[in-house]
């Protein structure tokens, strides 16, 4: 019997008693007390203690969370619930996106002046960069059913594997139980549609199904320059964006529960995802193409395991994983590539692992290890019966990682310090020395790092009195990382990449120091946070071109980046306003006298973002801004490669017309900015959604991110 019916018993018992010690006191002496002279309200009774296992270990990780997050994005209660998680990253201070065009294009993350291979990307822990490009595509992140996204610039937990030089992103699934459904359209024949469900199955299982699609035509009006510097607007004309249009489906399926059949001790988890995205590839904007196509499929499953809490000390947990993804890259008419001609590729990427951590709580410390066995397997094949499959490509992986985390004086300073290492060996399988015979090993590059962190939050002010409440915290992180060379920058690919098989990972060292104030009075509430970074990149990988039709990677630039950022948010009885601002100074700081101390190119030098919102009970609106400033496009900093300074100007607005049904309309670009992402990569302009969404349980107002 647990301790908590033992002591609902004893409470019975002792109840019973109560009620029976009137009639025996009586029964047994021989004058009785008057009913005024005795109440069971003066008797006091002491119970046994109630032992409730892990509530004090779960309060304290969700501080130390809430201490390690830097920004965390809720789709379902943002008030963009219309727009992609790439369009809800792009508004955080510190973060940019890389994007070829509008809806559905290739798009990459850059996290303080950083290159997309340097952010590492998670879906619920597993890391999702391709070790053949290293890069993870944001576009290929789920569709539904994402419940938070965390982003940490700079410091990466160690849950995650903290070696990645400028940051992470981390998206988790999942949520309460009941349904969501959302249907939307909008410009250039954008359509989406996306369902959720949750609920309890047989055996004490819980189950969720995702599903997600989105479409768009995107034949949008852009500006084409026929090729000319921007400077030359004489031969400009508008132009209909064609071959850009974009399809995308993804489902997620989830299935687990505790002590499944009281056969199987702890917390397990199946989880299954397909996706699959097609796009066309329209081009520079002087260069359109009309047929050049990519297809992109997988499959992804894990069975995730955890353990109870033992006596409050000691959790284990393990996560199996496999990937397995096809890339198709069309090119029926020869409009792209090094040498112009008919062309059609599958490549097949195929990764699995295992992932096993323990938690050790000696409250106020907690110690995390966490070790990573991965495997990867990238394997091209040209469908051209004359070239044929090419040769593999493999990685094994073995990553090591601790962390301490100190939570002491009541709970007003984390401390935190963390240690790891991760060991790579690279192979490629080359040309065997007679036709007849398997591809022969090539000889293999090895890579060792070593990536260290330390950080801690302080709380130095924390006041409450009358009908308002005041906390200032002060934060800071200081640590190295680094992000090994790509299978494509070792080994290359057909002609038109050259491998180099020499390459040393790259090294990045970042810093960071800020404040933090929460201050709320009567119905009014400020948060602000502000913080300086400074992160410097050696080593850095860069592709040169070393003949007419290939290029090469070398290790030859070295890069430093400082900067301030703001995330500021207040708000009053229904009304809210939220800034987030970047103003960053990043160099070249390679040597070479031609690029040294020149701006590095599509880093803007100071970004803002505001939003002003209005609630009125279940129903908001609000307005925005996003302002980028010129950017320059090449390492030389040549004025007629620079990209004018841009600023978009948004509007959205969401009605409750019954408790579970909201109708949301948006627009963005308003003013129709012509706008140009990469040089040459043109963005959508004015463009309309409309959506209707429904929810079993009617979810909150929003808050805002």
């Amino acid at each position: 019997m647990t301790p908590i019916r033992k002591g609902a018993l004893l409470a019975r018992v002792l109840a019973l008693l109560c009620l029976l010690m009137p009639g025996a006191l009586r029964a047994g002496e021989p004058a009785s007390p008057s009913a005024e002279a005795w109440s069971p309200l003066d008797t006091l009774f002491t119970l046994p203690p109630v032992e409730v296992h892990g509530r004090r270990v779960r309060r304290h990780e969700l501080r130390e969370r809430r201490s390690l997050a830097r920004d965390v994005i809720r789709p379902a209660d943002h008030p963009r619930r219309l727009a992609g998680l790439d369009e809800l990253l792009q508004e955080l201070p510190g973060l940019e996106l890389r994007r070829l065009g509008g809806l559905g294009a290739f798009s990459t993350a850059s996290l303080r002046g950083s290159g997309g291979r340097e952010v590492a990307v998670f879906l619920d822990g597993v890391d999702l960069r391709s070790p053949f490009t290293g890069l993870a595509l944001l576009d290929e992140l789920p569709l539904a059913g994402v419940s938070r996204v965390e982003v940490f610039r700079g410091g990466v937990p160690g849950e995650l594997g903290g070696g990645a030089p400028a940051g992470a992103i981390h998206v988790l699934t999942g949520g309460e139980d009941g349904g969501r459904l959302a249907l939307g359209a909008g410009s250039y024949g954008t359509r989406r549609g996306s369902a959720s469900l949750r609920g309890p199955a047989p055996w004490g299982l819980r189950w969720s199904l995702d599903a997600g699609a989105v479409a768009s035509d995107a034949d949008f009006l852009y500006l084409d320059r026929n090729g000319t510097t921007l400077s030359n607007s004489a031969d400009d004309t508008l132009r209909v964006r064609r071959n850009a249009d974009f399809a995308g489906t993804d489902l997620m399926l989830r299935l687990g529960g505790e002590d499944i059949a009281h056969r199987l001790p702890g917390r397990w988890e199946a989880f299954y995802r397909y996706l699959r995205r097609e796009n066309g590839i329209p081009g520079s904007e002087s260069l359109p193409t009309e047929s050049t196509r990519s297809l992109r499929s997988g499959h992804d499953g894990r069975l995730r395991w955890e353990s109870p809490l033992l006596p409050g000390r000691l959790r284990l947990g393990a996560v199996a994983y496999a990937r397995l993804g096809w890339t198709r890259f069309l090119n029926p008419a020869g409009e792209s590539g090094p040498f112009l001609v008919t062309d059609e590729t599958r490549d097949r990427l195929a990764t699995r692992g295992l992932q096993a951590r323990a938690d050790l709580y000696l409250l106020p410390l907690h110690l995390l290890l966490r070790g990573e066995r991965r495997s990867d397997e990238f394997l091209p094949e040209n469908l051209n019966p004359r070239k044929g499959k090419g040769y593999q490509r493999r990685r094994e992986g073995e990553r090591l990682e601790g962390e301490a985390r100190l939570l002491v004086a009541g709970d007003r300073l984390l401390v935190v310090a963390a240690y790891g290492e991760e060991w790579l060996v690279d192979n490629y399988f080359g040309p065997p020395p007679l036709p007849w015979l398997p591809a022969q090993p090539q000889p293999q590059h090895g890579t060792h790092a070593v990536f260290r962190r330390a950080g801690l939050r302080a709380r130095l002010l924390d006041r409450a009195g009358g009908a308002g409440r005041l906390s200032l915290e002060l934060f800071a992180n200081a640590g190295d990382g680094y992000r090994p060379p790509s299978l494509l920058e070792l080994f290359g690919q057909d002609v038109s990449v050259s491998g180099n098989p020499e390459l040393l990972p790259e090294r990045g060292r970042q810093g960071d120091l800020g404040l933090s104030l929460d201050g709320s009075r009567g119905g009014a509430r400020l948060r602000l946070g502000l913080s300086v970074f400074r992160r410097r990149l050696t080593e850095q990988i860069l592709f040169l071109r070393n003949s007419q039709y290939s290029v090469r990677a070398e290790n030859l630039a070295a890069s430093e980046v400082e900067g301030l950022e703001l995330n500021a948010r207040i708000e009053n009885r229904g009304t809210w306003l939220r800034v987030a601002a970047t103003r960053q100074w990043a160099r070249d700081r390679s040597g070479v006298a031609i690029y040294d101390g020149k701006e590095l190119p599509y880093r803007s030098p100071l970004r803002l973002f505001a939003r002003l919102g209005l609630r009125r009970g279940p129903h908001s609106a609000y307005v925005d801004m996003d302002r980028r400033s010129a950017v320059f496009t090449d390492r030389y900093n040549d004025p007629d490669r620079k990209l004018p300074s841009a600023t978009l100007w948004g509007a959205g607005l969401r009605l409750r017309v019954r408790a579970s049904v909201s109708l949301a309309l948006a627009g963005l670009n308003l003013t129709g900015e012509r706008v140009e992402d990469y040089l040459g990569y043109p963005l959508p302009g004015r463009s309309w959604r409309f959506g209707v969404e429904w929810e079993s349980d009617a979810a909150g107002e929003e808050a805002g991110p």
